[in-house]
């Protein structure tokens, strides 16, 4: 099994690989103002998931207000092997999670566009908020939202860097 290591972008270099997943994962299918918001520099979090020495998966986290977070702009590379791509999603899901706890966060908001992750983040501990669904270009998005408990994530999570 090959090495998958998970960090707090820390750099350019770093910033400049998460674009390029990003862009890789979303822009044929859909325009550049959606995925690229010019929000990626406004108190937020970016996580950088690399396998062996390739980035394959990368987030968005955005400080929402004291204690909530907003989960977003998850990618994986198109190319990222199938046995590979739950792996993948699962640790960088649990990534940030603790980073969440580490950083006092009680809360996560977020929303996925694709019904069929639904299922993926309601095992996560997420629930569907009741909200409609945000209309955004010709997409829907449901809204999520999960409140955290520091002591089961972080047992059950690495050490956070």
């Amino acid at each position: 099994m090959s090495k998958l290591d998970i960090t707090v972008v820390s750099s350019i270099d770093e910033w400049v690989q998460c674009q390029h997943i990003r862009s890789s994962a979303f822009l044929s299918t859909e325009p550049y103002r959606e995925e690229f918001d010019g929000k990626d520099f406004e108190l937020v979090t970016h996580i950088l998931a690399i396998q062996d020495t390739v980035p394959v998966a990368c987030m968005r986290l955005r400080y929402a207000c004291e204690n909530t977070i907003h989960g977003g702009r998850l990618a994986l590379m198109p190319n990222l092997e199938p046995r590979n791509r739950l792996r993948t999603l699962n640790a960088i899901a649990t990534y940030a999670d603790s980073y969440c706890v580490k950083m006092g966060f009680s809360r996560i908001l977020g929303e996925v566009a694709d019904r069929r992750l639904i299922k993926f983040w309601l095992r996560r501990g997420f629930q569907l908020t009741g909200g409609k669904p945000i209309e955004f270009g010709d997409r829907q998005f449901w809204p999520i939202e999960k409140y955290i408990n520091g002591a089961s994530i972080l047992n059950s999570a690495d050490e956070v860097k």
